[in-house]
């Protein structure tokens, strides 16, 4: 399958949505870059690639003043966006664009299937028992520390 493009530079060129990146100019082109059919498509893009990348962080009203490690609302730490967040390009190509509405929610994928939390004797910790990794003794797990206590 060939590479398209992320098609985020999506124009109208004599009524036809092309990639700017992929369209040579020229002369008596009609170029529109703001037309409704523009921005819905590039809307569209941009939810196709925010669908398999964390973003909670892009919509949430309070995204200025956060830190982004302790979160105001409850958001987890797999779906917020990265440490680069300040100075992301993705954030400023967001809000140029716009996030639709109805995009879809970021879901984290190919992580381990909790099969049940058990504090840990004797550690300050509890260990997650996953049924993919299995381990001396029959049990499945991976060790976490608590967090704040």
């Amino acid at each position: 399958m060939e590479f398209g493009g992320c098609g985020l530079c999506s124009v109208e060129v004599d009524g036809e949505l092309v990639s700017a990146c992929a369209t040579s100019a020229g002369e008596g082109l009609q170029v529109q870059s703001r037309s409704p059919c523009v921005k819905a498509r590039r809307q569209e893009r941009l939810a196709e690639i925010l669908a398999d990348h964390p973003h909670a962080c892009l919509l949430c009203q309070n995204r200025e003043g956060c830190d982004r490690i302790a979160c105001s609302f409850n958001v987890p730490v797999p779906e917020r966006c990265c440490v680069k967040f300040s100075n992301c390009e993705l954030r400023r190509v967001a809000d140029y664009i716009g996030i639709k509405p109805d995009s879809p929610r970021y879901v984290p994928r190919d992580l381990p299937i909790v099969q049940g939390l058990r504090r840990r004797p004797g550690s300050g910790g509890y260990r997650v028992y996953d049924s993919r990794r299995p381990r001396r003794g029959g049990d499945y797990g991976i060790f976490f520390a608590r967090v704040g206590m």
